[in-house]
């Protein structure tokens, strides 16, 4: 250290204080980020507060024990830190052990946990619930419940008050007060919520879907903005000659043919959901049930 450092140092030492305060305390020196030396001051060491108090260093609030609360003041745990963490291991162990009798419990928590009724950061259960992507860059088109929707992560949602929950107690008693009818509900969407595409694998993922009797068009309809528009003009041609079952060498057909891609992405929603329009390519019965079931083979 130079000796313009050490005199500056001493300057701050010595400078501003009393012979008195000096003897019972002293000043932090520290490094700062950007290299600098930086100071703070004045700071009694716990075994001088007696001193500094008796020497009237230390007076009014800063005297009383709140004011200048000491190691000395809080008395020394006789529990080491792994001793506590065994026991909260212990206590969980206890937890758990009596909610195992406590099914309609673990219920009500788990689905208070998983809903908004906690806010959006809290987690009752050891659990992140993933976010799959359940709604497609296109809405349109398809019937998405609201009950789907992914409520905002935690760091989206911190400075949404609204969104967060400061008395759990009282929000998880309200929150059960609503009934099983309601818990059930708030469990079975934060779940399927939670599904992710393929889950398990491709065949076990086809039994899931099966089993639960799901249908691609039992929620969505092509349209020109989401689904039409987005494919060549070559495939709506190919997709009309196989949905209308018409003469590729007819003169409807040539004229469908003959218009630009937008346009016919327009003519291809008509005929997934114009009745006239479809009577105007003669769609029968049996065409319009081939419509109605059409998905693309694009999974």
């Amino acid at each position: 250290m130079g000796q313009a450092e050490f005199a500056d140092l001493t300057n701050i030492v010595e400078g501003g204080f009393t012979d008195a305060q000096r003897a019972v305390a002293g000043v932090f020196i520290y490094v700062r980020n950007d290299g600098t030396l930086g100071e703070t001051a004045a700071w009694v060491r716990p075994e001088d507060r007696a001193e500094a108090i008796e020497a009237e260093v230390l007076t009014g609030h800063a005297a009383t024990r709140h004011g200048a609360a000491s190691v000395e003041d809080a008395p020394k745990s006789p529990y080491s830190g792994a001793l506590v963490e065994d026991m909260k291991a212990v206590r969980l162990a206890a937890i758990q052990t009596a909610l195992l009798d406590k099914p309609e419990m673990i219920f009500d928590l788990l689905a208070f946990g998983m809903s908004l009724a906690s806010g959006v950061s809290t987690h009752v259960f050891d659990l992140s619930p993933g976010r799959p992507n359940n709604c497609p860059s296109k809405p349109e088109g398809l019937e998405f419940s609201e009950r789907l929707t992914h409520a905002p992560a935690g760091h989206e949602a911190w400075s949404r008050r609204e969104l967060r929950v400061d008395d759990l107690a009282t929000a998880f008693r309200t929150f059960i007060a609503a009934g099983k009818k309601a818990r059930n509900a708030a469990l079975v969407e934060s779940v399927a919520r939670t599904l992710p595409y393929g889950a398990g694998s491709a065949e076990f993922f086809g039994l899931i879907e099966a089993d639960a009797g799901a249908g691609i068009r039992k929620v969505w309809t092509p349209t020109a903005e989401n689904f039409f528009s987005r494919v060549s003009a070559d495939y709506l041609d190919a997709l009309h000659l196989e949905l209308t079952g018409c003469d590729p060498q007819g003169n409807g057909f040539k004229a469908h043919k003959a218009q630009k891609k937008a346009e016919k992405a327009q003519c291809m929603e008509r005929l997934f959901s114009d009745a006239e329009y479809q009577k105007a390519w003669r769609i029968d019965a049996e065409k319009k049930a081939r419509i109605e079931a059409w998905t693309p083979d694009c999974f």
